[in-house]
C-alpha cells in the first residue's frame, strides 16, 4: 500500500502505511499479539492485544482503526495453521 501513496486517489490517506504483528506469548488459551503500525518505514504507533482462543474474540487491545480487526485474522489465520 505505501508504493501507492499519492498515485491511486482511492487510497485514502492514513496514518501508517504497514503493519506488522508478532506473537509474544501463549498461555493457556490467551495468546499475546503485539503489533506495529509503520509510516515511510518509521514506527508510527505501536501496542499489544490479548485473543482469547476460547472465545474467538480479541481483548484488551489498545489498537486504532482497523487494526484489531487484523489482529483477529492473524491469530485466526495461524491457530489454523498450528492445529492442521
Amino acid at each position: 500500500m505505501g508504493y501507492a501513496r499519492g498515485r491511486c486517489p482511492r487510497l485514502k490517506e492514513t496514518a501508517a502505511d504497514a503493519s506488522r504483528f508478532e506473537i509474544a506469548r501463549q498461555e493457556g488459551g490467551l495468546v499475546e499479539v503485539l503489533w506495529l503500525l509503520e509510516r515511510h518505514c518509521l514506527p508510527a504507533a505501536s501496542g499489544r492485544a490479548i485473543y482469547d482462543r476460547r472465545h474467538a474474540a480479541l481483548r484488551d487491545a489498545d489498537a486504532p482503526g482497523v487494526v484489531p480487526r487484523q489482529i483477529e485474522v492473524f491469530v485466526r489465520n495461524l491457530v489454523e495453521d498450528a492445529d492442521g
